[in-house]
This record gives structure tokens, C-alpha cells and sequence, in this order.
């Protein structure tokens, strides 16, 4: 820029030098000055609103960051801006003010004014990420996450370098229960960064996936006399079974095909509840004495405890596979 001229041009001379100086992670006082004296000089200069919230959020002051943001959508000339400003405003949310009802809404609207956008897509998949972990612990909003995030993938290649959607595409893959597919994640971040630790992730995985299928293929290590006498808590087979007046056809874990199983159901005899984190997982068994993993969605905590018998309607099945 060159020297001396209007108020514009001295804001964004302050602008460019403080938004440089404000690269790093730790918060500089020197580009905050900056960038709070370029938008006293003009005030609808959009990104510089941005940026001073950025400054305001590493030093730790949340709500002059997100009056920040809200001054952006007040003034700011450029919509990238204002779409910027939302997506920080729907991250601080989640965050900070544990709301990802908001955040999930926030994300939706600014996703919805560019759908070709890969940085509301990524930011969208955070939310429905954060949505489950923090609200519902529900299967779809794990796999609205997923298609968010290959969504911005898709849209922008820069996104393929960002080791951040990497981990938490792992993270949203891994309680999928698509275990390889969150390993080769979990890698590709590890690659991009090493700091993330995915490394430890990997082998939580693997750890956790090894406990289980021996569980399973050592029917927990259980001696037939005593799993025949489980079994007798079955009660006597039925052709079929009612949900909401609407008949379904009972089988065993040998009668479900892999995928949807519509119009079936199935019951199980709690035999383990291994310990795990979000999703209830638990060891059981059918009527013929085949074991199985099972894990149940919406419920934060189990309830459920060996020796219980559960219901399934229309399971799904998923046979789950870890390589070396």
C-alpha cells in the first residue's frame, strides 16, 4: 500500500500488518492495536472485525470475540466475510457456550448461502459432530457429519492438507464402528501432524477392537454348561413380535443379513458390558448361543447390565474388520 492517503487505505495498511503479525496461535497485543485502530477507521472492513475477534479469542475474552463477529454481520461489505464471521460465531458456540443446538443452526445457514463452500462444510460436520457428542448420541448426526465432511473434501482440495478434518473424520468413522476406514484417517492425520497424537488414537482403536473380538470368538470365556444355562432364560421362541401394532419376523443372529434388517427382530442376553466411552457397548448372545457385539445408540449411560434380556427391532448388522 502506499504511504499517507485517505482513512481507508491507512486501515488497511494497519490491517494487512496486524492481520500478519496475528498468524501464530498465541494472542500478540501489538496486532490487536492494529486491528482495533483499522476498523475505528473503517468500520466496514469485515475481515479486520474477523481478525480482532481472533485476537480477542486467543486472549482469552469470548465475548469481545463474538461482538466481534456480530459487528461483522452488521457492517461488513463482502458476504465471504459475513460467512466467515458466522462460521466463527457457530464454532464459539460449541466450544464455549455449549450450545451446538445453535451452533448446528448457525452452521446450516451459512452452508446454505454457498453450497460450494469447503470451509462451511467442514464447519457444518464439526457441529453435527459436537451435536452428537455433547446432546443426542445419535447414529445420524454421526453420519450427517460424515457426509459433511467428505462434502468438503469435494469442494476444496486445500481441505485434503487440513490434518484437523482427517482426526475428526476418524473420530466420526470410529463411532460408526467403521474401524479401518478411522485407522487410515487417523494416519493421514498423523502425516499432516504429528502433534494430534492420532498415533494413540490408533492404538486405542485397535485395542479396543482386539477386546471385543475376543470376547466374541472366546464367548467370553465361558464354559458350556454355563452358557446352556443361560439360555434358559430365552423364553419360548415366538414366529414374531409387535412394535407399535406392526409385526416383525423373530430370528437369530444367523437369520440377519449384513446391513438393514427391516421387519426382523432379535433378542439378546446381555453376557458382557465392556467398558467404553459414548456409545454402550455390550457383549450378548441370541437364543442358539451365538455371540456378538452390540452397541446401542441415544443412551448416554447403560442401563443395561449381564443377565438382562434386549429386544432388537429391525437391527442392523455390521460385520466390523481391523487390518494389521
Amino acid at each position: 500500500l502506499p504511504d499517507g492517503g485517505g482513512a481507508r487505505v491507512r486501515a488497511m495498511r494497519m490491517y494487512a500488518k496486524g492481520k500478519a503479525m496475528d498468524v501464530g496461535e498465541d494472542h500478540v497485543p501489538e496486532a490487536e492495536d492494529l486491528l482495533g485502530r483499522a476498523v475505528k477507521l473503517w468500520p466496514s472492513l469485515g475481515d479486520g472485525w474477523n481478525q480482532l475477534g481472533t485476537c480477542y479469542w486467543k486472549r482469552g475474552d469470548f465475548q469481545a470475540a463474538f461482538d466481534c463477529w456480530t459487528l461483522t454481520l452488521q457492517h461488513a461489505e463482502s458476504e465471504g466475510d459475513r460467512m466467515a464471521a458466522t462460521r466463527e460465531m457457530s464454532m464459539a458456540h460449541r466450544v464455549k457456550g455449549n450450545n451446538t443446538t445453535e451452533s448446528l443452526r448457525l452452521a446450516k445457514e451459512v452452508v446454505a448461502k454457498d453450497m460450494a463452500d469447503s470451509g462451511s462444510w467442514y464447519n457444518l460436520a464439526n457441529a453435527y459432530m459436537s451435536h452428537f457428542f455433547s446432546t443426542t448420541h445419535a447414529q445420524n448426526d454421526l453420519e450427517r457429519s460424515l457426509k459433511a465432511y467428505h462434502k468438503s473434501e469435494e469442494c476444496g482440495k486445500e481441505s485434503h492438507a487440513n490434518p484437523d478434518l482427517h482426526y475428526n473424520l476418524a473420530t466420526v468413522l470410529r463411532y460408526l464402528e467403521a474401524y479401518q476406514s478411522a485407522v487410515d484417517e487417523y494416519a493421514r492425520a498423523d502425516k499432516l501432524d504429528p502433534l494430534l497424537n492420532a498415533r494413540d488414537a490408533i492404538k486405542q482403536v485397535a485395542g479396543w477392537v482386539g477386546q471385543v473380538c475376543d470376547m466374541v470368538e472366546n464367548r467370553c470365556k465361558l464354559k458350556p454348561a454355563r452358557i446352556r444355562q443361560m439360555l434358559e432364560i430365552f423364553p419360548p421362541k415366538q414366529e414374531e413380535m409387535a412394535l407399535d401394532g406392526v409385526a416383525h419376523r423373530a430370528c437369530n443372529l444367523a437369520g440377519l443379513e449384513v446391513g438393514g434388517n427391516a421387519g426382523r427382530v432379535l433378542q439378546a442376553l446381555v453376557v458382557a458390558a465392556p467398558d467404553s466411552t459414548m456409545l454402550v457397548h455390550l457383549v450378548c448372545c441370541d437364543a442358539e448361543g451365538d455371540f456378538m457385539g452390540v452397541s446401542v445408540y441415544n443412551m448416554t449411560a447403560s442401563k443395561l447390565k449381564p443377565g438382562d434380556l434386549i429386544t432388537v427391532f429391525s437391527p442392523r448388522l455390521l460385520v466390523c474388520s481391523l487390518g494389521e
